[in-house]
């Protein structure tokens, strides 16, 4: 009699823990599928997209500095796995010389300063919060050189999570490109740029966020605060902007690869003015001021 009352609670334990599995999968499956598919406001602005051999150049430079040719998106913006964590998940950035055309002008910059698509759902894994700050005229120019692309195959589009991506979607530590624009700061694109520290503002805002954070402060055990270049001189951090190589000769890993293939499309003087501005924060303190 004692036995099988003990199975009967062993039956209804295992049932019972099975039903609470059963929810908590259901809920976080929904909950996940709610981060993915909610409808996200965002204003379509109207965007001059020059159509000059001049602009189309500022177009593909700015393109490679903020990684959307020979970037993320792969070297001719064809796309490519971004992604592959079979305990995470599994995303291609988009190839971009097949979607761009399905979008207007107004719907590109919705996606790129508010990470919002054109079906009002959210980018993933865009910086959405650092091309916030393009201004108008790098804004069009890039949509420019990036319509001029011819269409080209790439890999097959793919975004799927397992159950713990969708955990972090669902407790927001997979922030995702809409969520993390903050639109109440001020678009540093569209502030004055007549001195050297203002224009490179301009430049860090629209360059280093991705790997050091919107305010620039970097990511603990991560990337570290760009108050780093108070170490360097001007001859060393210009050596890192242009082939990759840090302070000491040291490869720096991913701020090296950036120095050998996003940065060398900076002038000479957008490097001088980087630095100055960088150079600002060591006595006025962190954040993008």
């Amino acid at each position: 009699m004692r036995a099988h009352f003990w199975r009967r609670a062993a039956a209804w334990t295992a049932g019972g823990l099975l039903a609470v599995a059963v929810v908590a999968a259901g809920v976080l499956f929904l909950g996940s599928e709610y981060v993915l598919r909610r409808h996200h406001e965002a204003p379509l602005e109207a965007v001059r997209v020059p159509a000059d051999a001049a602009a189309r150049e500022q177009g593909r430079l700015r393109a490679r500095l903020v990684g959307c040719y020979n970037g993320c998106h792969g070297p001719e913006a064809e796309g490519k796995t971004w992604v592959d964590e079979p305990g995470l998940a599994h995303i291609t950035a988009p190839n971009l010389t097949r979607l761009i055309p399905q979008y207007t002008d107004a719907e590109l910059a919705r996606l790129l300063r508010y990470g919002v698509r054109r079906d009002g759902t959210t980018a993933i894994d865009m910086p959405s919060y650092m091309f916030y700050h393009l201004s108008e005229g790098d804004l069009g120019a890039l949509i420019a050189f990036m319509r001029s692309l011819p269409a080209r195959e790439g890999p097959k589009r793919e975004r799927t999570f397992s159950w713990k991506g969708r955990l972090e979607l669902l407790i927001g530590e997979w922030p995702t490109s809409a969520g993390d624009v903050d639109r109440s700061r001020q678009r540093v694109g569209a502030q004055p740029a007549t001195t050297s520290t203002e224009r490179g503002r301009y430049i860090a805002m629209i360059t280093c966020p991705e790997c050091h954070g919107p305010d620039l402060e970097g990511y603990p055990g991560d990337t570290p605060p760009l108050l780093i270049v108070a170490a360097y001189s001007f001859e060393e951090f210009t050596t890192l902007m242009r082939t990759g190589v840090a302070k000491g000769g040291r490869d720096a890993g991913l701020m090296s690869y950036i120095g050998r293939t996003r940065t060398p499309t900076l002038t000479d003087q957008e490097v001088a003015d980087l630095y100055a501005f960088l150079r600002s924060r060591v006595t006025t303190g962190p954040g993008p001021r």
